[in-house]
């Protein structure tokens, strides 16, 4: 009698996970996985310097021809048991993971991939850094990390409100020193360039990913405004009640938090509507709340 509900739970279960982890999934998986490619591809094929944990396992491999992945791991256990009692779980949970896709197409990479042939080192670097870069940002918006000195990023964000691209910046450039003793001093300066490209890039994108735009709106018919925000957009809307420092009237003043298509639609609706309403748009570059960025998400 039991089992049909227990085969309920379990869909049950999936559902929820799909729903509220999904995005997630599909983010850092990708991300794992390109940033993967960029190593095998473009980075370990010219000899270039990494940072962080995967920096050193680079290293290591240049020096000794250690596998990747047994120094990876070999590190990184330490820095999840560290992660798991300071950071919150499904972070350090979605760390793991990304970790293991990552070795795992790392050696997918290396097998069935063919290394492209780029004549232009610049080219190169900038190729990896976008590589590298982009997919950071993407896992680090859905939550989670590859491990490595993100464990200890994040705690000093948590702690210090310090940005993490600032933090990374420094951790890396400890690394890339020690290439002194394993690649020649061009490719040091090259890995510089690739950190450099590679931090403002996922600085950037992340901040990017979070970008809304926060609408302040005066106009002559507000209940007709409000009924568009909250019905035609979806979206919530905090009213003020304020008075004209010129025309001593009092008028309501609308503040909305929209995505950049729905204050298209507000500026285009307002237009038809009402003409001499004002509109001030402003970027908010993170937003937190119901419908926007998720608390849990945001370590």
């Amino acid at each position: 009698m039991k089992h049909p509900l227990s085969l309920r739970s379990i869909a049950a279960k999936i559902r929820w996970f799909i729903k509220e982890e999904g995005h997630s999934l599909v983010n850092i998986t990708l991300g794992a996985i390109v940033f993967a490619i960029a190593i095998q591809l473009f980075v370990i094929p010219a000899q270039l310097p990494g940072t962080g944990v995967n920096g050193l396992a680079l290293l290591f491999n240049y020096m000794w021809e250690v596998p990747l992945s047994v120094t990876i791991w070999g590190l990184n256990a330490l820095l999840f048991t560290y992660g798991w009692k300071v950071l919150p779980r499904r972070f350090t949970l979605w760390s793991i993971y990304g970790t293991v896709v990552f070795t795992l197409f790392l050696s997918v990479a290396k097998h069935t991939l063919p290394v492209p042939v780029i004549e232009d080192r610049f080219l190169l670097i900038v190729v990896a850094g976008l590589l590298q870069g982009a997919p950071y940002a993407m896992i680090f918006a859905a939550g989670g990390s590859l491990g490595g000195t993100d464990i200890i990023s994040m705690a000093v964000r948590r702690k210090t409100g310090m940005e993490i691209s600032q933090f990374t910046m420094i951790a890396n450039f400890a690394v890339l020193a020690l290439f002194f003793f394993a690649v020649s001093f061009e490719n040091v300066v090259y890995g510089v360039v690739l950190s450099y490209i590679n931090t403002t890039v996922m600085g950037g994108a992340m901040r990017s990913f979070g970008i809304k735009k926060e609408a302040l709106v005066i106009c002559n018919n507000p209940e007709e405004t409000k009924h568009f925000i909250t019905h035609e957009l979806g979206r919530g809307v905090t009213i003020f009640s304020a008075r004209g420092g010129y025309s001593d009237t009092h008028r309501d003043v609308f503040m909305t938090l929209l995505t950049a298509r729905q204050a298209m639609l507000l500026k285009q609706h307002l237009q038809k509507t009402d003409p001499k309403a004002f509109l001030r748009l402003a970027e908010a570059t993170e937003v937190l709340g119901q419908g926007f960025g998720s608390w849990k998400k945001d370590v």
